[in-house]
């Protein structure tokens, strides 16, 4: 009875993990979101349909560097309890995936599936070094580079289109893959490996060396003068194609013990037409502080003037350039390794390493 079960797949998912889909449901080989991480699961229902608006949504978030524990000290907020438990680079990650649509069906030793899917991901990456700077100035830097390195984000928004094929080789092996068309969206990424900053050790003042590069599509780094030299950025733009792919494979190395494997999210997006570029290529910058005594005794309109011509001057030093490009980014490949152990019929143990 049960391999002729239909299912409607109907699933809110929340999770403190990594990706766009709760990890978890890798483990679940009956839940049709769990081929979202294996594709080589042959499972025993004859198919699903997912409820267009309402099926498969994914809200995860994940940070390498800290608990929320390191910002308390006996109760207290402890900023600098938080920094010394950083490591020296870290990642944060956010994602978010909805099912527009999915279905698959099962034809005797063979399954396909097709999914349209929404995501949105942002991966940020940083340093312990730029949270140190910060809170405790710059004592500890005095005659020394401060680095940036680390320091860099990613976020892309797009539509995937993806086939899916397993097959059930024998009793013991199943294999799969899903093949996928990618649309681009909105993309903004860019690293500070390139910036330091120096202490002269004689009269402290601050020299800031920059080489970057920050790439967009359709987000605000487009100015009206560039739109009216390239035209208004697309909000759905098929020229910002991409290819992705999954391939999983799960063996049943004996009645007890199933080992799986998959690789997920091999791939790329091109992003085209009004792609834009904010660089610099190493210029420098020195600050020698002000006084604040030249705060103190001004009015806000002079405030206002202060910083403002110090921005002024910032871009100006550092001559940030624009360009329109045209660019590729990485879709953030994973890999997934595990097993399940049936300890007896009602109880099993999953090991699961990503």
């Amino acid at each position: 009875m049960k391999k002729n079960i239909f299912l409607l797949a109907f699933v809110v998912i929340a999770q403190l993990g990594f990706g766009q889909y709760a990890t978890q449901q890798a483990l679940y080989s009956n839940l049709p979101q769990a081929r979202y991480y294996n594709a080589g699961i042959f499972p025993e229902y004859a198919g699903y349909f997912s409820i267009p608006g309402l099926s498969g949504y994914g809200a995860t978030i994940s940070n390498s560097g800290f608990s929320f524990s390191d910002l308390f000290v006996n109760g207290n907020i402890e900023l600098n309890n938080f920094v010394q438990h950083l490591s020296d680079k870290n990642n944060l990650n956010f994602g978010l995936a909805t099912d527009i649509i999915g279905f698959g069906f099962k034809v005797k030793r063979n399954y396909f599936s097709l999914n349209i899917t929404s995501k949105s991901e942002m991966n940020l990456g940083y340093n312990r070094a730029l949270f140190d700077f910060i809170l405790n100035g710059n004592a500890n830097y005095i005659g020394k580079d401060l680095s940036l390195d680390g320091f860099a984000f990613d976020a892309s928004s797009y539509l995937e289109t993806g086939i899916g094929y397993a097959r059930d080789v024998n009793e013991k092996l199943n294999i799969g893959g899903r093949a996928k068309v990618l649309i681009g969206v909105v993309n903004i990424n860019g690293d500070f490996n390139g910036i330091k900053l120096h202490t002269d050790e004689n009269d402290y003042s601050l020299t800031a060396t920059s080489d970057f590069s920050i790439k967009a599509y359709g987000t605000f780094l487009v100015h009206d003068s560039i739109n009216n030299a390239w035209g208004e950025p697309s909000v759905f733009n098929p020229s910002n194609i991409g290819f992705g792919l999954d391939l999983g494979a799960t063996y049943q190395y004996s009645d007890k013990l199933t080992l799986y494997g998959s690789i997920v999210d091999l791939g790329f997006i091109n992003w085209k037409d009004n792609g834009e570029e904010l660089y610099n290529d190493g210029s420098k910058f020195k600050f020698d502080g002000f006084a604040y005594s030249d705060l103190e005794e001004s009015d806000d309109d002079d405030d206002d003037d202060f910083f403002t011509d110090l921005g002024d001057s910032l871009a100006s030093v550092f001559e940030l350039k624009r360009s329109r490009v045209s660019y590729r980014t990485q879709l953030k490949t994973r890999l997934y390794l595990g097993g399940r152990y049936e300890l007896n019929k009602f109880i099993s143990t999953d090991l699961l390493i990503h």
